[in-house]
């Protein structure tokens, strides 16, 4: 039966029974990071228990969190696909095509791709960063290609409220780097496809120093997703289904970057807008005032 999950889930968001009620609306409103979910977190965030969670993955015939989570991304996968705005031939244009038809069609694209990331940030995603960012004496920040560009943009904002910070788009340097991590630093890594080797191999380096790994990738399921400590998916799609690489979704990891980079300045208040204060007055002198 086409879409379950999501059938019992809205079924279930009404019940009379508190904690089912509970369960089936935390999961329906935080569907972007369900893969990022675990028995405990979501018991905590229901205030709920752990056997309660476990009694109602039963209850609507999974064996566990990580078939319902399966299922979940399976579904959610084929609802994109039924809204054609992350197929391969929704961006694929002719010569023929008129140029407001290729704006529109981009436009769409972009718009569903920022509401992606911004759904993707959930609220126990932001607390676990925030609890990793205070904690860590020193970031890294690491992409390549495009990746890049958002792997130094999350540099130049995160620098800004922890001077241990770094960025490299080298995958040498950024190997040795992570080698040097200590226990509780950070290794924040941006790659679209979550499969390029010497990223899922940095991500590794850095793992076995006790370092925690941050992952920006466009899917929920990929060998990056296996190493990282928490994984951001950009989009609810299948490992093995690509966009044209020349439509990275880098519109969301920049969204994912500035909430991310907002809501751990408002909790570290002070500290960030004095090194705010300090950045914008060492280069104000660079700025040309018109008189």
């Amino acid at each position: 039966m086409k879409n379950i999950c999501f059938l019992q889930l809205n079924k279930l968001k009404n019940s009379k029974n508190n904690a089912q009620s509970t369960l089936a609306r935390y999961f329906l409103n935080n569907l972007a990071s369900v893969n990022s979910m675990t028995i405990d977190s979501i018991a905590e965030n229901t205030s709920t228990s752990y056997s309660t969670v476990c009694r109602f993955f039963k209850g609507i015939g999974f064996s566990g969190v990580k078939e319902f989570k399966k299922t979940v991304l399976s579904e959610l996968y084929t609802a994109t696909e039924e809204n054609n705005i992350f197929s391969e031939d929704f961006l694929s244009f002719s010569e023929f095509d008129s140029v407001e038809t290729v704006s529109k069609r981009i436009h769409d694209f972009t718009v569903d791709v920022i509401h992606n990331g911004y759904k993707a940030v959930s609220k126990e995603i932001i607390k676990k960063i925030i609890e990793y960012f205070n904690n860590a004496e020193h970031i890294h920040f690491f992409g390549l290609g495009t990746s890049s560009v958002s792997a130094q943009y999350a540099y130049i904002k995160f620098f800004r409220l922890k001077s241990g910070c770094s960025f490299n788009s080298d995958i040498v340097v950024s190997k040795m780097t992570a080698s040097l991590l200590k226990e509780n630093d950070i290794l924040f890594l941006f790659s679209s496809s979550g499969r390029t080797k010497s990223v899922i191999e940095a991500a590794r380096i850095a793992k076995e120093q006790g370092a925690k790994i941050i992952t920006v990738s466009d899917f929920g399921n990929s060998p990056l997703h296996n190493v990282s400590n928490i994984n951001i998916c950009t989009t609810i799609r299948d490992i093995n289904k690509h966009l044209d690489s020349d439509f990275p979704l880098i519109q969301s990891q920049i969204i994912i970057i500035d909430i991310l980079h907002k809501c751990i300045f408002l909790k570290n208040k002070n500290t960030a807008e004095e090194n705010f204060d300090k950045t914008v007055t060492a280069v104000k002198k660079d700025k040309i005032i018109n008189e």
